[in-house]
């Protein structure tokens, strides 16, 4: 079986994490389904020789464990020039820039609660979609087609469904 092959498998491994993530509501749950899906995805990205993305979206596993436990600004901005720093380190023209600001996007989520995670996610989740599809990768882009759109139904269903709450969670 070929590297392309299995990359692709993974993103469909990945893509279960991303269809349940966004239906749970609590805040915790959604981080614990983006620890394997970022998981699955970085060792895709690897097989894709995408070295920006599978750094970054390592990176962003550790993250989403550590914010279940511990948010704080200092932390938001160590993560921030990390993976500032890891998409330098990796630079391998746009693409390094696409994959280094979904990263930096996805970070400044996964310190915000649930309403602000959601809605960041949705910009990031965009950008991975240009990335994903100059990549070559059509499992990707299908996952975060699926990612994106089951953002906008959970936030649908916690938001703008049952109008305003504060706290989100």
């Amino acid at each position: 079986m070929t590297a392309f092959a299995v990359s692709q498998i993974l993103v469909g491994a990945a893509f279960v994490f991303a269809l349940i993530a966004f239906q749970f509501r609590r805040r915790e749950h959604v981080l614990v389904c983006w620890i394997v899906l970022t998981a699955l995805s970085a060792v895709h990205f690897l097989l894709l020789n995408a070295r920006t993305a599978a750094l970054l979206t390592s990176i962003a596993s550790v993250r989403y464990f550590i914010v279940i436990f511990r948010q704080s600004n200092g932390l938001l901005y160590a993560f921030l020039v990390v993976a500032a720093a890891s998409t330098a380190a990796t630079y391998a023209g746009p693409m390094s820039l696409l994959a280094g600001t979904a990263s930096v996007l996805h970070t400044i989520a996964s310190f915000r609660g649930n309403r602000g995670l959601r809605q960041i996610n949705m910009l990031a989740s965009c950008v991975w979609i240009v990335h994903n599809t100059l990549a070559g990768s059509p499992a990707a882009v299908m996952l975060d087609v699926f990612f994106l759109s089951s953002n906008i139904v959970g936030y649908y269903r916690y938001f703008w469904r049952q109008g305003a709450d504060v706290t989100g969670e």
